[in-house]
């Protein structure tokens, strides 16, 4: 054991309410800064749709494009770390069971259980059924869960393939196991996925796991506080199939076709004076 580690886990010991607040502190930063990094890439990224239309720089805005989905990932995965020290909400062992699960996914699922667990006040290890939570309480666990497996999920998978270099032709998930070239097969599921793939799709994917972030974050205080209120999860609901009829209403190639105008306008405002 190194002598940082000895430190640390003296200061642990000492005081663990002290050292779990600057630990709550430490990913408070962290989201922050991956916010501050979104609102930079989608930046660089509108600069590069709107100059395309004078410049052939596809690969900017492939490029800008894809490390804006990718962060939107690391987004979901500094929320979660800022959701499970959420102030006496998560115990230290519930905090475990969470961070050892095998997935991003599956942590943000273990999060919402346990969530919903202490809210109906039942043990972890019992069944989440509609005779344990209640059949309010359960309904509202089963959407829950829905929307992450069909919203959060996805962004995840593909920030895996993105990170390992697949830009144009993602494959299967064979990291584990590879056998020989074969192993090597396209996934259709993130080719459909990169179609969609634009900075509107990740701007409005971004609103709505923030609306979903918020459902699980309202259901973790309300476990401890026992003030979750079903009224407010109606509005939730009505929040997020509002956002996903967006989503999938999104005309990328109309926004493509503004944002380039307006940037020819400005550009020729700006030669014309300098000619002028």
């Amino acid at each position: 054991m190194t002598e940082i580690r000895r430190r640390v886990d003296s200061l642990y010991v000492c005081d663990p309410s002290s050292y779990i607040g600057k630990i709550r502190e430490y990913h408070r930063q962290n989201f922050e800064q991956v916010g501050n990094g979104l609102r930079h890439v989608e930046g660089q990224l509108r600069k590069a749709i709107a100059s395309s239309a004078y410049q052939n720089i596809q690969d900017d805005v492939l490029t800008f494009t894809r490390l804006y989905s990718m962060l939107l990932s690391v987004w979901c995965e500094a929320r979660l770390h800022v959701l499970i020290y959420e102030e006496s909400v998560f115990t230290e062992h519930e905090r475990s069971v969470i961070y050892n699960q095998n997935s991003l996914e599956q942590r943000w699922l273990t999060a919402l259980a346990i969530a919903v667990k202490k809210n109906a006040n039942i043990q972890f290890e019992e069944d989440a059924n509609e005779d344990s939570l209640g059949i309010i309480l359960f309904t509202i666990y089963e959407r829950i869960k829905t929307w992450i497996s069909g919203h959060l999920a996805p962004v995840i998978r593909n920030r895996n393939k993105v990170a390992h270099g697949q830009w144009l032709n993602p494959f299967q998930n064979t990291q584990n196991e590879w056998v020989n070239s074969t192993s090597f097969t396209i996934c259709p599921q993130s080719i459909q996925d990169f179609k969609k793939d634009s900075i509107l799709f990740t701007n409005e994917k971004m609103k709505l796991l923030n609306i979903i972030c918020g459902a699980i974050n309202s259901i973790a205080i309300g476990s401890e506080h026992k003030k979750f209120n079903v009224q407010n999860f109606d509005d939730i609901n009505r929040l997020v199939n509002k956002q996903i009829d967006k989503i999938e209403h999104i005309d990328y190639l109309a926004f493509v076709k503004r944002t380039q105008k307006s940037y020819k306008e400005q550009f020729d405002k700006a030669i014309s004076h300098s000619t002028g």
